[in-house]
Parts: structure tokens; sequence; C-alpha cells
């Protein structure tokens, strides 16, 4: 029932104005269970003066709606109510009844139906807040080094068939607001790893640094598979500005499921002539035999024009490395390009994907920031000049009313078909949009999930066996997280969505960012990021969990 709110006073009680519905209170975490969190429990012993009608049994409000004409205290009018479940799965509407419920092992959260996050799987020394006990976790902490703080995590796999994979971020031991900008700077890092073998297990008890020394502060960490090894690529800050840099790291043959630098004594200057925007992380891509890559990033192609660019690295055998063309330019004239993404696809070919602010006039044109791609080979040569005809771009969205922005795709089909994922409006929410290898897009853009009440961010996409896709971002302020929390939802090959979404972090404190996801075998996949301020008890610390195809909860270290 709705009531009109009145210019005076109803009751003394009623506080002068119209009551709200009191926030309901979460159940506590209980170990290797979901447990639904009802929106309010049954009020057993009630102290509450007043209670608008919630499922309450403790207590009972009686109000006077005899409309008598008089101005008697207690006299409402009351009008027809009309629920209010517009876009809205579960929950009350507005008029005692309810929009709908969820299923079993769902719980509702601000109108829609997620898989909850509460389990405890993973063998480790207990944390005081994640709900576990008896030598469990929730999350696996990934760094074994917490001193200061561990972020911008990337993750790869370096042997789908048998699970393998890799975890770099950067590590950075120091940081401080020290420009008085209300921002934590990361001072004197460098980019950290750690090999985990086919069951999950860390190949060394340490991080591993996974650069030679630097002078300067080493960010902003890249990855990409490198013929059962991977190679990364980061940005290096100098007294000479922002640089690129970059090293390979292939199968240890002495330490099983360990890496081995190539070469050992030095790594890989890129775009030496560049300064590099600090923002945008740096990305790369690879040939199936390891010997032929490329290094993208967000910076300067020629003095004062900025860009999209792109470094090849040519290695006739490891160990030996060519940069012969130097930079070259994947897209300029367009202002404020930055978030490179690199997919890499069937044969010689990968694409790049970016965010740029467009205006109208523009060609291509668009409002606000824009996701934009374009395919090249290796050799950095677009694979067609009439793909469209933007000099080779295309646009990831088919409706571009409105900003989209960071993007991020996978390659599935052998490499055959592009997956794009990128955050669009507040009423569009996560998209995904596939392409051909000519940059056709093959079907409009589908929506992963939309709730406006939330602020979204961050979205990125793995391809799973079995035809399956899973696409992961960020959500701010949620009920359950303190300041931000890590969701999923898993999608069909022709991207119908799953149920869900599904809730990754166990940990709800202070907040959760920076997600990345791998798949990582047998339709597996590790989803990771940053979770600040102290689940690893200093600072920020990388965390992960795995899943299996339908998103069941496993232990990362398998046992």
């Amino acid at each position: 029932m709705m009531f009109r709110c009145l210019p005076f006073v109803v009751v003394a009680l009623l506080a002068a104005s119209c009551l709200s519905p009191r926030k309901a209170t979460p159940n506590s975490d209980l170990k290797n269970a979901d447990v639904p969190t009802p929106l309010d429990g049954p009020g057993t012993s009630d102290t509450a003066l007043l209670d608008i009608p919630t499922g309450d049994t403790g207590d009972t409000l009686t109000l006077d709606t005899g409309d008598t004409g008089d101005a008697r205290v207690g006299d409402l009018e009351v009008g027809p109510c009309e629920p209010l479940c517009d876009g809205l799965e579960c929950g009350p509407d507005g008029c005692g009844g309810s929009c709908g419920t969820c299923g079993e092992g769902t719980k509702c959260l601000y109108g829609k139906c997620v898989i909850p996050s509460n389990q405890c799987l993973d063998p480790r020394a207990d944390d005081p807040n994640d709900g576990c006990e008896n030598g469990y976790v929730t999350d696996y902490q990934v760094n074994a080094s917490n001193v200061g703080d561990q972020v911008e995590p990337v993750i790869v796999s370096t042997d789908e068939e048998e699970g393998a994979f890799a975890i770099a971020w950067s590590d950075c031991p120091l940081s401080a607001d020290s420009d008085g900008d209300g921002v934590r700077d990361y001072l004197s890092c460098n980019v950290a790893f750690r090999g985990f073998d086919v069951k999950g297990v860390p190949t060394s008890s340490k991080d591993r640094v996974g650069t030679a020394a630097s002078a300067g502060s080493e960010y902003r960490p890249g990855i990409a598979p490198l013929n059962g090894g991977f190679m990364l690529g980061w940005i290096v800050q100098t007294g000479q500005g922002r640089r690129v840099r970059a090293r390979m790291w292939a199968l240890d043959p002495v330490v099983s499921g360990g890496y081995k630098p190539y070469p050992e004594w030095e790594d890989i200057a890129v775009g030496e002539t560049s300064e590099v925007d600090a923002e945008s992380p740096v990305a790369l891509a690879s040939s199936d035999s390891g010997l032929d890559s490329v290094v993208v990033w967000a910076g300067e192609i020629a003095k004062g024009e900025l860009g999209i660019v792109g470094h090849r690295i040519v290695s006739p055998e490891f160990g030996v490395f060519q940069t012969p063309e130097g930079i070259f330019p994947i897209a300029k004239d367009l202002a404020d390009q930055r978030l490179p993404v690199v997919v890499r696809l069937n044969g010689d070919t990968y694409a790049v994907l970016w965010e740029a602010a467009l205006e109208e006039k523009q060609e291509p044109a668009g409002e606000g920031s824009d996701c934009l791609g374009i395919i090249r080979r290796l050799d950095g040569k677009p694979v067609t000049e009439f793909n469209s005809v933007w000099s080779g771009m295309f646009q990831l969205a088919n409706d571009v009313s409105g900003s989209q922005t960071m993007p991020t795709g996978v390659a599935v089909d052998w490499g055959n078909v592009l997956i794009t994922t990128f955050l669009g409006t507040e009423d569009t929410g996560i998209l995904v949009r596939s392409f051909d290898l000519l940059g056709a897009g093959a079907i409009p853009e589908v929506p992963v999930y939309v709730n406006p009440q939330y602020e979204m961010s961050m979205p990125r996409i793995a391809a799973l066996h079995g035809s399956r896709l899973v696409v992961v971002w960020k959500i701010e302020n949620t009920p359950e997280d303190q300041a931000g929390g890590i969701y999923m939802r898993l999608l069909k090959a022709d991207l119908t969505t799953l149920p869900g979404p599904i809730h990754v972090n166990g940990y709800h404190f202070d907040w959760q960012s920076a997600p990345q996801v791998a798949h990582v075998g047998g339709g597996e996949f590790i989803v990771v990021w940053e979770s600040c301020m102290g689940q690893d008890g200093d600072g920020c610390g990388i965390f992960a969990r795995r899943f299996d195809a339908n998103g069941k909860l496993l232990p990362l270290v398998k046992p």
C-alpha cells in the first residue's frame, strides 16, 4: 500500500515524512554452503516502534485511513497502488507484493537474482574476516609477499590442454599520494609473477621478478602466451620519460613447471622514441611459434602526435631479438586514444581494440567515447584496406548513441571469429558482439548484464571449451561488497546468456577491482583480481578463484 505524504505531522512517531523500508541484514557466510540472503527475516522480537510491512510478524501498524473530511491527526488519503517491477526479477513491488522469487542457490540483490559466493574451498591460513574456519579461505591469495600494494593483475594460460597458467602484477612496496590529488601513486614498482602447474600449485615459493634490473618504476603489465611460456610487456618510468619493455619467459628444462627468461641478460627495448600513456596497460600477441610478436600501447606516434602504437619483435631463435620496422601507427588522428587490447586471430593476424573520443562530425562519427577495432597482420599491415571506409577501423557498437568504453575481446572458432565485450551506458550495461576477420559485425550487440542502479566497469572475456564464453566485470557499491565486487556471467556460443550473474569474490570488505579471466583447460577458468585494503594483511593483494564451465566454484589448487 502506498501512502501520500502530508505536509503536516501525522503521528509523532512518523517523524515528519514518508517512511522507507528498513534495510535488510545479510546472513553470515557459512562454510561450504550457498545461503540465499532474504530481503527481511521474520521479526520475532522487534523493538522498532513502527514497521513498514516487509515480512515482519512481531508488530502491526494500524492507521486510520477513513476519509472523513476532517483534519484529524491520523487521516491519510490512500490511492491505488501500482507495482514497481519494471526490469526487476525479484524483491518487493512497493505494494506489499513481490516482483518474483529467486531459484534455489540464488539470492535477490537489488531486484536481480545472483549466485552467491560464500564458499570455503581453498586450504590456507584462516582469514578472520571472510567467514571461513578450520584452515580454509574463500579466495586464494596469489602474491607471496604482502609488503605494500600488489595491483594490476594479468593472467595467461600457458598450457590450455593441461591447465598450467601464470599470473603477473605490479608489485609496489611503496605507495603514497605524492601529488596531492587524493589518489595513491605507486612508487618503485616492479613487475612480479608466479607460475602455476597443471594442478594449480605455485612453481615457486616466492614471487619472481619478471623483468631485469631497472633504474625506474615498472608497472601496467601485459601478458600473452608464448610456445608453452609467456611474454611480458610493461611500462618503465625513468628520467627520460615512460618507455615500453618486453621479456620472454620459456619453460625451464630443469625446474618442472618453471619458467626461464630469454634473453637472460636484458629486457627487450620497445618503442624507444615513443612517450607512453601512463594510464593504459601494454598489450601483446605472438605467433604460434613464438618467433614473431607484436607489442601495442597508447602513446606517441611522432613528436606531439598521440595514438595507438605497435612494435614488431622478430626472433629467428630464442635469445636473438630484432625490432626491424620500429614503431608503426595503428590508429591516429583521433582524440584521446587509450586502453588498447590485442587479440590473436587466425594465422598471422591479430585484432587491436581500443577506446577513443569521437565527435559527431568525425569519421567514424560518435558522441563521447567509442570503442574501435582494426585487424592487422603481425608485420603491422592491415589485412585489407576495404573492411570499412575508415582506413580499416570498425566500431564495436552497432548503436553508437551515448558512450562505449573499456573494450576487450577473445578469438573463437579457431581464430576465425572475434568476440568483443565493452561497457555501454547505464541503460545498456555490459555488451558483447561478434565480428568476422574483416571486421564486419555478425549480429548487433547483446546485453550481458544491465542494472542502472550500479556503476559497472572493467569487463573482460574468455572463451571456454564446450562453446561457452565467460564475461567478468566490477560493480561498485553493492549491498554485499563494501566498495566494489567482482561478478561474472556465462554465455553460449550464440551469445545467449546463462543464469546469473555469479558473485565471484568471497571477501566483501573494502573493495575488489581490476578483474581478469583465462581459460585453463577442460572448460575450467581462473578469475583473478586485486583486493584493497587489507585482505592480504598489508595494502592491496592479488586473489583468484577457479570455476568449471557451469560456473561452479572449485578449489584453485586441485586435490
